[in-house]
């Protein structure tokens, strides 16, 4: 499953272009009531709201860029360590990850997978080539069995989870 347009919303889209545009350097563009953020495969909108929405989306990076991503970040942003570590190591998603927190307080992640591919060129972290596409989005329901008919109805099968607390769709 690729994610190449992601609609989100937001109450704050000048403090998430500033964010995202400004202090990490992606990509983007702010419209009136929309904001456009780019990556290599994936644009990621956000659609003004009166209400505040909070969310969890995963950006891949290549697999040789997560140390020069983390000083990276590390630069602009606090970053969200667990058990002391910066860089996080997932056994059972067999991926690397670093969280922060962006200027609305969603959770953002930069993780880096097996089967993501690996950077040729500079000895850097760029944002506009390195910054793959997003690979996860994450938001909080009520019902978990409601959304996994939901995903299920639409051809998506449970890829890891249960339906009491947290389930994930998706290949």
């Amino acid at each position: 499953m690729k994610i190449t347009h992601l609609y989100l919303e937001s109450s704050d889209l000048e403090g998430l272009f500033e964010f995202y545009v400004g202090t990490l350097g992606m990509p983007g563009a702010l419209h009136d009531d929309q904001l456009l953020i780019r990556t290599a495969d994936t644009h990621l909108y956000f659609k003004k709201s009166n209400e505040e929405r909070l969310y969890h989306f995963a950006f891949n990076i290549p697999t040789n860029k997560m140390e020069l991503c983390h000083s990276w970040l590390k630069e602009r942003t606090t970053l969200l360590p667990f058990e002391g570590e910066e860089i996080i190591r997932h056994e059972n998603w067999k991926s690397d990850a670093i969280y922060a927190f962006d200027s609305s307080k969603n959770i953002i992640e930069f993780i880096a997978r097996p089967t993501a591919i690996e950077a040729e060129g500079p000895d850097y972290f760029d944002p506009t080539e390195d910054v793959l596409n997003v690979s996860e989005i994450g938001m909080v329901h009520e019902s978990i069995p409601h959304v996994h008919e939901k995903v299920k109805a639409a051809g998506i099968e449970r890829y890891f989870g249960e339906d009491e607390y947290f389930s994930a769709f998706g290949t």
